[in-house]
């Protein structure tokens, strides 16, 4: 039950985080404007799967419109940079 409550809770963190970072545009409102939406139907658990679907989709897709993996050219220096960084106490 306690798993399913902080899941909930870091899937709002992590929208609240996509919203307020970058530039607003008037698609970036309307994005936002359907994600509070379904933020605020997760929270009161009403349709909270099909709503929790939709904003795991959302940030998928600016995951993968903003950090755009495939063109970095240095994978090496970025693998060594995330094991450092993952080991550092």
């Amino acid at each position: 039950m306690y798993f399913q409550l902080a899941g909930r809770v870091l899937l709002i963190f992590l929208f609240i985080g996509f919203v307020f970072s970058g530039q607003w545009s008037i698609w970036r409102v309307i994005v936002a404007a359907l994600g509070f939406v379904a933020c605020v139907m997760v929270v009161v658990g009403f349709k909270a799967k099909f709503s929790a679907t939709m904003l795991v989709v959302i940030l998928s897709v600016f995951n993968l419109l903003v950090n755009n993996f495939w063109t970095v050219r240095q994978k090496s220096l970025m693998k060594l940079d995330c094991m450092l960084t993952s080991l550092a106490p």
